[in-house]
């Protein structure tokens, strides 16, 4: 503190200069609640402060004096929700310069790698702070006002990259990235070329990893790896993120004893640079988790689940950390089949996500997708339907997402399986309005035909349907190839199944007279 700091030990005191937000609206209600450990030798001998009772006017206040120089840990930052006032409090801890120091040493040595710090160092911390959009002006800034041919473009243009990752957009992520990697290559002079460019494999690393095109993360977290080995320190920070990055598409690849010891080298490292409670120690516990949730180890996984978010509920409370882990506690839950628990931790990971106001970020979406599914897995169709739609609400405004029609087309299938035909079609009719090249890949458009051929056929508008499974039959025959003889038997049952159903329905359409009088449907 950069003055005396008043206090007391009375919380309705404290409450009334806290203030109302209603007389300043523009205004955050904040309290502090600070912890002093006075039997420790450092603070009392270096930080001094009274409880000034006896010398004040105002006895009743209980007013704790802290002199000029008193520094604070912060512990935790949380909103109180229930208070009308929506107050925010503060836990602090009393402490010495002194203990400040791993904390220097460790922010000096995550600056320390950055070319020219004035320039580019505040649109990192920004990131950090996860203030994208300030991020995204200041490095656009930049741009407009360094020249074409200027030496930093290439480290802004990669941590450009980094803030679009912050902000969900993979797309402008890699673009950023690709604009970064041609801009180095054509610069032979750029001062610390070689971590330049391991920053940007990083990054795009990290793009591939997250669109599941997981042998390219692979490649480029090897590139990276390979680089980062010549040009930084064997424990490295940075080290331990690509470790990490490979850690995790070693394992949706199936390597998991390649992924295991990625995850482990970067806890190691981790361990031992960064401070004890750090959020990266928390990405790495979750990850172990996961590796452990998908090799059917569960109980081992949640205790690594636990041990992550004890760290990651420390930092913030209410962050973007705590609501992955909600989410992934859903998934773990859900695979040993106690769904109360996994409902839970959906709803608790949807609710945090909501706050953070992330509504059509990747990670919300998968959350409500998740979670509709599994009430679709127990044949609880309403509350289905209700995420799905809940889904596909906060996509319309990315309707490039899979999800999108995605979401329709369950919702499409909750409403079938209530017999309610009519909304079924109508959102069938969306999703396939909405479908991308992939889905043929998944047989996804067959299924949407099926459905949609079934729900005219209970409807007996038997010509319709007629045309609808002869589009189905059209589209499953379209699939590739079957790479097993399984699927190979599973895609002969379907075609057999649509040439049954197209001859039942095309003898109830003549029956009842509606070839010549139904109009074929346009789709």
């Amino acid at each position: 503190m950069n003055t005396f700091l008043s206090t007391t030990l009375n919380k309705t005191v404290a409450e009334i200069f806290c203030g109302d937000d209603r007389v300043r609206p523009h205004m955050e209600p904040v309290i502090f609640e600070i912890h002093v450990n006075d039997t420790a030798a450092e603070i009392s001998q270096r930080v001094a402060y009274a409880n000034i009772r006896n010398l004040t006017d105002f006895a009743e206040e209980e007013e704790i004096l802290f002199s000029v120089g008193a520094v604070f840990r912060i512990l935790s930052v949380a909103q109180d929700l229930n208070d009308s006032n929506k107050t925010w409090h503060i836990k602090l801890e009393l402490t010495v310069e002194k203990d400040l120091e791993p904390l220097h040493t460790y922010f000096g040595e995550l600056i320390s790698v950055e070319v020219n710090i004035n320039l580019t160092i505040l649109g990192k911390f920004f990131r950090l702070m996860g203030d994208f959009n300030r991020a995204l002006r200041y490095y656009d800034m930049l741009i407009q006002q360094l020249s074409s041919d200027n030496e930093q473009l290439p480290l802004i243009y990669n941590n450009l990259g980094a803030t679009w990752c912050g902000k969900g957009d993979w797309h402008q992520a890699l673009m950023c990235y690709d604009q970064a990697k041609n801009l180095l290559e054509s610069m032979p002079t750029v001062p610390n070329k070689e971590h330049t460019l391991t920053l940007i494999y990083q990054g795009f690393a990290g793009v591939y990893q997250v669109i599941h095109q997981w042998e390219l993360g692979v490649c480029y977290g090897l590139k990276c790896l390979n680089l980062q080995s010549q040009c930084l320190p064997e424990k490295h920070p940075q080290i331990a993120d690509t470790c990490l990055t490979l850690g995790w598409c070693y394992a949706r690849l199936g390597e998991y004893k390649s992924a295991s010891e990625m995850y482990h080298r970067a806890l190691d490292i981790q361990m031992s640079t960064l401070p004890q409670y750090h959020p990266q120690i928390a990405t790495t516990l979750n990850n172990l988790a996961g590796l452990y949730k998908d090799t059917k180890d569960y109980e081992i996984a949640l205790e690594y689940y636990r041990k992550a978010y004890e760290i990651s509920s420390l930092i913030s409370p209410d962050g973007c950390g705590v609501a992955t882990i909600y989410n992934n506690l859903g998934r773990l839950y859900a695979k040993m089949k106690h769904y109360p628990l996994s409902i839970n931790y959906y709803e608790k990971c949807i609710e945090l996500r909501e706050r953070l106001e992330l509504f059509n970020h990747p990670d919300l979406c998968e959350s409500l997708y998740s979670l509709a599914s599994l009430y679709m897995t127990l044949t609880r169709l309403t509350e289905a339907r209700y995420y799905y739609e809940k889904l596909s609400n906060n996509l319309l405004n990315n309707e490039e997402m899979n999800y999108y029609w995605e979401a329709y087309k369950q919702i499409g299938l909750c409403y079938y399986l209530q017999q309610q035909y009519d909304n079924a079609i109508k959102n069938y009719l969306i999703a396939l309005g909405r479908y991308n090249d992939r889905c043929h890949e998944k047989g996804a458009i067959m299924g949407i035909y099926n459905y949609l051929a079934w729900c005219y056929f209970h409807t007996k508008k038997y010509y319709t349907s007629y045309i609808i499974f002869k589009l189905a039959l059209l589209s499953a025959k379209k699939l590739p190839k079957a790479s097993n003889e399984f699927e190979d038997f599973g895609h002969n049952f379907h075609v057999r199944n649509l040439q049954n159903n197209i001859r039942k329905t095309k003898v109830l359409m003549m029956e009842n007279n509606q070839y010549p009088l139904e109009p074929a449907l346009r789709l």
